[in-house]
Formats: C-alpha cells, structure tokens, sequence
C-alpha cells in the first residue's frame, strides 16, 4: 500500500513535487502502524545500503570484525556474498582484513549462499530487489542512512565520473559527464530510464544506476517502510547505525572512511551543472531527508519495546534524538 502511494510521486518532476513530497512523508508518520503486527524483537539485520550513504563502511567494519555476515548488490565490500558466488571478495582485499583469507573468493564459494549463517546483511539492492532473497522482512531488523540530495548527488557524480575513484582526473565522455549544460545529461538517459519493446534498458552502459531515475533514495526505499521494525537516520548518525549494528553481533564496530577518492573536476562539473537546474528531479528525496532531519536526524518504528530501548541508550551516547512512529 505505501508502494501505492511512492510511485506516483517519483515520477512528478515539477514545482508540485516537493508539496505533494511533504504530504506523502505526513501520510508514512502517521498511519504506517497500520501495516506491523507486533511481535518479538528479531535477531537478524538488514542493512539497506543506499549508494553513497555510508553503507560500505559499516560493511568495512563488519570485515574487519568478522562478523557474521553478507553482503549483496555490491562488490566493494570484503564480506562472502548472501547468495551465489558471483559477487565475491577479491584476494587483494584480503590483507586489509587482518591478513587473513576469510574473504577470498575460494573461501566465499564453500557454500552456494550465506544468508542463513549470517546475522547481518548488507545489501546496494532495492527493496523489492532484496525481498526476492529475503522472504519474511518481518523476522529482520532494517536499517538504512540517506543523504542530503544536493551533497549525494554530487558525492555520487563524482564517484562515477572519475570511473569509481580509478581516474579521479578523468572525464567518462560516454556518460555525458563532459555536459555543458543539464540538457547534455538529460541527452544522456539521466533520470529517466527507457526501454525497448523489448523490455532492454536503452541507456549506456557507462551511466551507472545512481542516475537511471530520479529520487534515488526513495526510490530505493520503497517499501522498507511497511516492514514491522526499521530505523532511517541521516548519514551523520552513521556511527549510531553501526552501534545498533555492533549490539546485534556482540563486536565493536569503529567505522573508517571508504569511497574516498575525489573527482578532481567536479568544482567545475558543479559550476556548468548547478543544483538549481537539477533540483526537481530530487523533491521528493528532499522532502523525506528533510522529515527525517525534523525527528532529530533519526527516524523509525517498532513493534517491540525492546527495540527502541536498545537504540535510545545508544543514541543518548551520541547525543542523537531517535523519534519513533507509533
């Protein structure tokens, strides 16, 4: 039913958006009771790792612990994947992970998934992508981190103009990162993604996922929402995510930067690409970050005590406000 209710408001690209934004935030804070059914607490976690949010960190932290985990949907990150092997660790990761060859690929393919071992997962997926691995959301805590949508878009920009931090001087010509203007992205396929008859995406391959539409990050969310027990924080109480994490698999987890690489031009991509003419494509991400901000930075619903117990001694730590739905 939230599904319902995002879709019609991801694809407006006018001034209306960010009102009706606003108005579809005021609908999920307050009838998303509705949809849980109370219940003990799990004791499994899904990391939903929005891109550029801070999610290869804690996946880091998680290698580093090794804890027991997984990941999906991203190849970044030292951890056996959750399911199948074609997403693995590569062996130059290893040494990073205390020196051992836990994470190295043959390691990771003695067995066909890692789910069911795993007490966290940690997955660069959609929603409705992760429901087709994780069947019964409601027997998993989920947590996720956004961003500001100007400082994500740029972050994001950056990342994927300079090929991934390969080429942090380089100009990715077939991904209309050389553009003038907005109208040479928008040439492009930015925002907008189009198919054939056929059903096969008509945008270049080198135009990475972050920019197939717009309002990634609610996009991407979806239906995260309707799961019983979830908590969305802004990317500045990422430590506090990777606490609630930490509790979950008894080991510390300290986070390091990841993804650090800058793209040397993007002060000037910033200049021929100003926020005003991107702006509407990113209302109704501005309107959740901006509830999101309003509850204290940290936002979520539970349907057992114990849950928003745990994380207000933690965010007390922080001297974060959880706001919880009720």
């Amino acid at each position: 039913q939230v599904k319902r209710y995002m879709w019609p408001l991801l694809r407006l690209k006018s001034k209306w958006a960010a009102y009706l934004g606003r108005l579809h935030i005021i609908f999920l804070t307050t009838h998303l009771n509705q949809f849980a059914v109370a219940g003990p607490l799990p004791r499994r976690l899904a990391f939903l790792h929005l891109p550029k949010t801070g999610g290869s960190s804690v996946g880091w932290a998680l290698a580093r612990a090794r804890a027991p985990a997984c990941k999906l949907g991203t190849g970044n990150i030292p951890l056996c994947p959750c399911h199948g092997s074609s997403l693995y660790a590569p062996d130059g990761y290893v040494s990073k992970v205390n020196g051992t060859a836990l994470y190295s690929k043959a390691a990771c393919m003695k067995r066909k998934e890692w789910l069911s071992s795993s007490q966290v997962a940690v997955m660069e997926l959609s929603f409705p992508e992760i429901s087709r691995v994780i069947h019964k959301p409601s027997e998993w805590v989920w947590l996720a981190s956004i961003r500001e949508p100007r400082s994500w878009f740029y972050s994001a920009a950056g990342h994927m103009c300079s090929l991934f931090g390969h080429k942090p001087k380089a100009f990715d010509q077939g991904s209309g990162c050389s553009s003038a203007t907005i109208h040479g992205l928008l040439e492009k396929g930015w925002f907008e993604l189009n198919t054939s008859k056929a059903g096969l995406s008509l945008i270049p391959r080198n135009i990475h996922y972050y920019f197939h539409h717009a309002n990634v990050q609610s996009r991407m969310l979806d239906d995260f929402f309707s799961t019983p027990n979830w908590l969305l924080c802004d990317i500045s109480r990422l430590q506090l995510l990777a606490d609630v994490v930490a509790s979950m698999v008894g080991a510390a987890l300290p986070l390091q930067s990841d993804n650090t690489a800058v793209w040397q031009r993007l002060s000037d991509f910033k200049r021929r690409i100003p926020w005003s003419d991107l702006q509407y494509n990113y209302a109704v991400d501005e309107a959740l970050h901006a509830s999101v901000m309003r509850s204290g930075g940290c936002l979520g619903h539970a349907t057992s005590p114990m849950l928003p117990a745990t994380l207000n001694e933690l965010a007390v730590k922080h001297s974060i406000n959880v706001s919880w739905l009720s």
